[in-house]
């Protein structure tokens, strides 16, 4: 679900879902920022390379929800999903409200 979260989190942070990787990596970026001393060396380098886990990951708005399309390659397993996530007033909304296995 750190791929939803990331999501939610723009939405939160900028009033629109993010439309390319690029912006989940600026996503990425302010969440290590805002850990910044909370988190262990080891903890931020895998945060910080949490979207290179990622195969693929496409981002299409649905009237005002946001389908994410993603497939990742975890120990020589590759699982692909589609999930749809709708605007809510905070992340745990968001992520609570998500349609996984579109």
């Amino acid at each position: 679900m750190g791929i939803c979260m990331l999501a939610g989190e723009y939405y939160i942070a900028h009033g629109q879902w993010p439309a390319t990787r690029e912006h989940l990596e600026v996503q990425t970026q302010s969440v290590l920022e805002l850990a910044q001393g909370d988190v262990t060396d080891d903890e931020a380098v895998e945060i910080a390379s949490f979207l290179d886990r990622f195969d693929l990951v496409e981002l299409h708005k649905k009237g005002k929800n946001l389908v994410i399309h993603y497939r990742i390659t975890i120990d020589k397993k590759t699982v692909e999903n589609t999930l749809m996530l709708r605007p809510k007033a905070t992340v745990d909304e968001i992520i609570h409200s998500s349609i996984e296995g579109l």
